[in-house]
């Protein structure tokens, strides 16, 4: 009976050791998932570069492109080839005495006609150089992108503090409205109507912050950051204004551009191209030397070299090489249409951003000056609803006024940023790499 109850006793503790081992480790895990990530608009931004698959697989194929260069390149350097051969005879042959064969040789190969190949590694720095100005214009339109969603979740968390502003203001008339109600001076029809009201603030407030959650969810998958995770962002952000004229934007938008300078190093890679298909007929030229040694030890003393001069010359290829020129020629025209094609886009692109700019600098101001005129028309309406001269319907227009004007306000002051993160864009600029532009703001 003793024993029995050792055991039961035993088998408690370790069951007690278990479950508060499990209930450990599950708030651990708890803690790392709720685990806050607090962000500024620059760190997101990195964030999102570090973490982007597209931007990460478009870095691996700027690697590769520079590794095909080196590849290219290694034509031009002299080839060195061992080749050693052993045979076993049934019988010896007549020139030898012995049934084994040994056979050792080693050669160079360096090339003396090297234009064709030069004009190759050429090719292959072009295609590295215009990848590497596709990536840059990739992490260009990310920062971009990522800046967007980073005020989205800032303007959604405004909504939801003037929602809340606007629901404090109603449960304070509400108030005033059940004391005057309790007076006798209102009747009850006011209570009723401003807790009707309260209600539905109390519903968009809800709808609020659910769009302010979708807000950072967005951004969490923007930055592909683990939807566990929560995220803060601690910084409100404001573009420098970007005080520039139409030709000073072009200008430098048309010498900067990540995906424009892409598109003129496809040209020169087009230009280029034409020569070296003119040189698809040329002769290869390569020195060969080889020293061999034979016999029937591993190591024979039968020692013997050769130079060669080798020459291929295709005299007659059934008019492939006068096609690839004209192939060059017409991939050179389509290069250049693409290019121009480009420019005009990128021209009415910075027109447009420059316009939208001062539309979106114009509409700050009026959203501005809505704001004091309603908080006077609520001022007044509750100065008149207090001395009886004005009806509820007036106060909670009044109020209703005033929260979608703040509502405006801060749009339209995000929608300013945004507007000047997309002219940056458009002049081949981040938020993140504004101090190395070069430009002064």
């Amino acid at each position: 009976m003793i024993q029995q109850h050792k055991k039961l006793v035993s088998l408690i503790i370790l069951l007690s050791f278990v479950l508060i081992s499990n209930i450990a480790f599950a708030n651990e895990v708890q803690d790392q998932n709720s685990k806050v990530i607090t962000l500024n608009l620059k760190e997101s931004i990195k964030k999102g570069w570090q973490n982007n698959s597209a931007l990460q697989q478009m870095k691996a194929q700027v690697n590769a492109a520079r590794f095909n260069i080196n590849k290219a390149e290694a034509a031009l350097k002299p080839g060195l080839n061992l080749n050693s051969s052993y045979t076993r005879f049934e019988e010896p042959p007549v020139t030898m005495k012995s049934k084994n064969s040994f056979n050792h040789s080693i050669s160079l190969r360096y090339l003396l006609y090297r234009k064709p190949v030069k004009l190759q590694v050429e090719q292959s720095t072009y295609d590295w150089k215009k990848l590497k100005e596709k990536y840059e214009a990739q992490k260009e339109a990310l920062a971009y992108n990522i800046t967007q969603s980073y005020y989205r979740v800032l303007e959604a968390k405004n909504v939801v503090e003037v929602t809340e502003e606007s629901l404090n203001q109603m449960n304070e008339h509400l108030k005033t409205a059940k004391a005057y109600f309790e007076a006798g001076t209102v009747l009850k029809t006011d209570v009723l109507q401003t807790k009707v009201r309260k209600s539905e603030i109390e519903g968009r407030l809800l709808q609020v912050k659910n769009n302010l959650q979708l807000a950072k969810e967005e951004l969490k998958n923007l930055l592909e950051i683990d939807g566990n995770k929560k995220i803060k962002l601690v910084e409100e952000v404001n573009i420098p204004k970007v005080e520039l004229s139409l030709k000073e934007a072009l200008d430098y938008a048309l010498n900067n551009r990540a995906d424009l300078l892409a598109t003129k190093y496809e040209v020169k890679k087009a230009s280029q191209g034409i020569e070296l298909a003119e040189t698809n007929n040329d002769p290869s030229l390569a020195l060969i030397g080889t020293s061999e040694s034979s016999g029937s030890d591993f190591l024979p003393n039968n020692n013997s070299w050769r130079a060669t001069i080798n020459m291929k010359w295709s005299l007659y290829d059934g008019g492939e090489s006068g096609a690839v020129v004209k192939q060059a020629k017409e991939n050179l025209k389509a290069a250049k249409s693409a290019l121009h094609q480009q420019e005009q886009a990128i021209d009415l692109e910075i027109r447009q951003k420059l316009l939208n700019l001062e539309v979106n600098r114009k509409q700050v101001l009026t959203a501005q000056e809505r704001i004091e005129m309603a908080k006077e028309n609520l001022r007044l309406a509750e100065l008149r609803y207090k001395e009886g001269v004005a009806t509820n319907t007036e106060v909670i227009d009044a109020q209703v006024s005033l929260s979608e004007a703040r509502n405006t306000y801060q749009k339209r002051i995000y929608d300013y940023n945004v507007s000047q993160a997309g002219l940056l864009k458009s002049l081949g600029i981040s938020y993140l790499s504004l101090n190395n532009s070069g430009l002064e703001f």
